[in-house]
């Protein structure tokens, strides 16, 4: 286009610019179409006058074309036609947020705050409008269309698509599991305390819009009870409650719970989060002590008593709420209850976890949440497992015991309370969770126990106290944890040790003949022999039995020292493990290097040697002496009898965790 003023048709100045117009053009072509493209000039409208307030537009009318047009570019007129090109760009402001693309998804926040991932081929009408509701006349005012009379359509899905899908390219890749946070607490990158409510954010005091808040997405999702401020007589009220059952270690495990659901409000703003498991039978009062928690944290605290793994997952999202489980008992399968205990192991420290769907897409889940468990009998769990629990053991209630009523209104207070009171303690937290951890780890505990009660103990002390936690304070509730009288730790000992008395126990098939004795009967019959003609006979038989099932035992040629030798591959030593973590699944045994990680000796110490023993087709393998002793905390104590005596016990009955 030019700024020349138009002449008269048939005009001699008309004819004259018409043969200079045609022999630009005439020599553009001849240029190519990159000459038609670089000559575009931009045109736009000049803005609608602002109608007068006494000429309204009609309630409920149609907007006019003026006053949703967009700016748009006016390409030169080539053969009499006229392009022109609307701008692909989302308004300012802007009702939906883009956050941008991970594949083909592409990721929203819709009007409401909630996040919405759309596939490249779900931009259609419908999907857009749906993602745009309830704000609908700026998704028409933003992209409007008209029919060739000039009567407004609706709006142009092609340019919402177009300017909806540039503008998450232009956010980058979107990783949901990374960047969004639902409801719960959260720690931000400043170490302040961050709480998704729902409906609205507060970081430290100040209140946001669900959204985009420091590189973190908090979208919009069901409201949560507010935070009571001024909550430590409610905090105290629901610690009297608590021990009003019988636990068996009194107030010691009140407290532990008290502090279990304190760090549950907290939950991804921990390092660490502690589970807790409730144990007791009929007429404990464990059900109802489920039904007061989930009473005081509505929202906070998803109930259940029949959930999968994959359910569980699919409930929490990104929510870093809590999960109280009742009634997950151990069956004869158990793998349903073995996946939630896996899912809770991971939700402790807050590891990833990986699923592939149908399609062979990978998910990836962050869970962030508090386990409190409850059962009359506790499935099986490995012992790294239990280590992630507070075992709480609740004895009957006695006949004239009565547990006082709770009204759920009167429930919900107390919570509010409860959270507004941990939250307002943010600031002492590091404190006091060091002072425990500190204390914890001075009566034997290694960083994951510390860290488990600690956390339980900091969370009740700033609860129920104004003040940092004193050494006398420390020291008072750190002792009564000691690891060595813990229940969650009796069976915690090396998987060397482990597999060695798996081995020792075993009774293998091949000396079913022999009458099934066991590997550490052979043994212990095998060096019980003296000299003589008689006894080397029954030496060989016995060295003969022993092969036959994978092992030998084997001598020192300058000290005399016996040794149980172990070989990394054997089919009898695989049949012995069978069933358990250390069994074969092609290659060498799961059990040898375990088996190799025993104390190597040393002079009189250690347990371990490594040599090749011929007799077992000359293979490298462990060597355990039979005359070793280890520590295991309570002094040395042999890893094999030579004579067994009877064992003695106290005369006082001694429960487990209890010393003695």
């Amino acid at each position: 286009m030019t700024d020349e003023p138009l002449y008269p048709a048939g005009s001699p100045e008309a004819l004259e610019q018409y043969r200079r117009m045609k022999a630009e053009i005439d020599v553009k072509l001849g240029r190519g179409k990159r000459a038609l493209i670089d000559d575009v000039d931009e045109w736009r409208p000049e803005p609608p006058p602002t109608p007068a307030d006494d000429d309204p537009d009609p309630p409920g009318g149609e907007p006019s074309e003026d006053s949703l047009r967009h700016d748009h570019v006016m390409i030169a007129r080539l053969f009499g036609k006229v392009i022109r090109q609307v701008p692909i760009s989302l308004p300012d402001p802007c009702p939906i947020t883009p956050l941008g693309k991970l594949g083909r998804l592409y990721f929203y926040l819709d009007p409401m705050g909630q996040l919405v991932a759309l596939a490249d081929a779900e931009h259609g009408q419908a999907h857009i409008a749906g993602l745009w509701s309830p704000r609908i006349n700026d998704l028409n005012s933003a992209f409007p269309q008209f029919n060739q009379q000039g009567k407004f359509q609706g709006f142009r899905a092609n340019y919402a698509r177009d300017a909806m899908m540039s503008a998450c390219a232009l956010k980058g890749i979107f990783e949901a599991h990374d960047k969004v946070r639902g409801r719960g607490c959260w720690k931000g990158d400043g170490g302040e305390l961050i709480q998704h409510l729902g409906d609205r954010i507060l970081v430290g005091a100040v209140e946001h819009k669900p959204g985009e808040i420091d590189g973190y997405v908090y979208p919009g999702r069901p409201p949560m009870p507010a935070p009571k401020a001024g909550g430590k007589a409610d905090c105290e009220e629901i610690y009297r409650r608590f021990k009003t059952w019988n636990w068996k270690r009194g107030e010691l495990d009140a407290r532990l719970l008290l502090g279990q659901q304190a760090s549950t409000v907290l939950s991804a703003a921990l390092k660490w989060r502690p589970m807790g498991f409730i144990c007791g039978g009929a007429g404990t009062g464990k059900s109802t002590l489920q039904e007061m928690v989930r009473a005081m944290l509505p929202g906070r605290l998803l109930g259940t008593v029949d959930a999968s793994e994959a359910s569980l997952r699919g409930l929490l999202g990104q929510d870093a709420v809590g999960v109280s489980f009742d009634e997950i008992e151990a069956d004869a399968t158990n793998d349903r209850a073995q996946q939630v205990m896996k899912l809770a192991r991971t939700a402790a420290s807050g590891d990833d976890a990986y699923r592939s769907s149908a399609n062979q897409e990978i998910r990836q889940f962050t869970l962030r949440s508090s386990f409190l468990f409850s059962a009359i009998i506790p499935p099986s769990m490995r012992p790294q497992d239990a280590q992630r629990f507070a075992f709480l053991l609740l004895h009957e209630l006695p006949k004239t015991a009565k547990l006082e009523p709770l009204a759920p209104a009167r429930a919900r207070d107390m919570g509010a309370g409860l959270v507004g009171r941990i939250t307002e303690a943010w600031p002492r937290w590091q404190k006091a969770l060091d002072a425990f951890v500190g204390g914890l780890e001075r009566v034997g505990h290694a960083q994951r126990g510390a860290m488990q009660f600690g956390t339980l103990l900091a969370a009740a002390h700033v609860v129920l106290h104004d003040h940092d936690p004193d050494e006398t304070e420390v020291a008072v509730w750190c002792e009564q944890l000691r690891r060595s009288t813990l229940l969650e730790y009796e069976n915690d000992t090396p998987a060397w040790l482990k597999a060695w008395r798996i081995l020792m126990g075993a009774q293998p098939d091949v000396w079913r003949s022999d009458g099934s004795p066991t590997v550490a009967e052979v043994v212990r019959k095998y060096l019980a022999l003296s000299d003589g003609v008689d006894a080397e006979e029954a030496r060989i038989k016995l060295r003969a039995q022993l092969e036959r099932t994978g092992l030998a035992i084997v001598r020192g040629r300058a000290d005399g020292r016996h040794w149980l030798a172990i070989p990394p591959a054997h089919q009898g030593v695989a049949e012995i493990f069978a069933g358990s973590d250390f069994q074969k699944r092609g290659g060498e045994g799961a059990w040898f290097f375990p088996l190799r990680g025993a104390p190597p000796c040393a002079g009189g110490e250690g347990v371990l040697n490594v040599q090749v023993v011929h007799r077992l087709n000359s293979q490298k393998c462990a060597l355990f002496w039979l005359d070793a002793q280890i520590d295991l905390g309570g002094g040395l104590t042999p890893i094999f009898q030579r004579q067994v005596a009877e064992d003695l016990v106290e005369d006082i009955e001694r429960e487990p965790g209890q010393e003695g």
